[in-house]
This record gives structure tokens, C-alpha cells and sequence, in this order.
């Protein structure tokens, strides 16, 4: 998988579950302290996210860290 395709899918992934939670990009941001900016450039693959970066998004969503990697 090249680097491209991965921030694409990984970014699909936090959206999916962030729609799935019923939460807007601001209430996510919120809960994680990510600014909004970021985790749009996220969910579009556009923004290359390090471990800890996800690590706060699965927490604000309350899901496992692996959930992001289980392709």
C-alpha cells in the first residue's frame, strides 16, 4: 500500500466512525484537541497523522487504536 493510498483509507476510517458517533468535525476536535483543520486534511488524506495524533482521535471516539489499522 503506498503512502497515498494508506492516509486515504485511514482517513475514510475516522470519518466513518466519527458519522457513526454522530459527531460533527468541531465536536471531535473538541474531544480530542485536534484542531479542525488538521482532522479535515485527516479525513481527506490529505495530513499524514503520527500514532499519538490517532491515539487522541480513538479516544474521543471512544474506539480501540487498532480500529484505524485493521485493513
Amino acid at each position: 500500500m503506498t503512502k497515498e493510498n494508506y492516509m486515504y483509507f485511514v482517513g475514510a476510517l475516522v470519518r466513518h466512525h466519527r458519522k457513526l458517533h454522530h459527531m460533527s468535525l468541531a465536536e471531535l476536535s473538541e474531544k480530542s484537541g485536534i484542531h479542525i483543520a488538521r482532522l479535515s486534511g485527516i479525513e481527506n488524506g490529505k495530513d499524514n497523522p503520527t500514532i499519538a495524533t490517532m491515539k487522541h482521535i480513538a479516544d474521543a471516539l471512544q474506539l480501540p487504536l487498532n480500529s484505524f489499522f485493521e485493513f
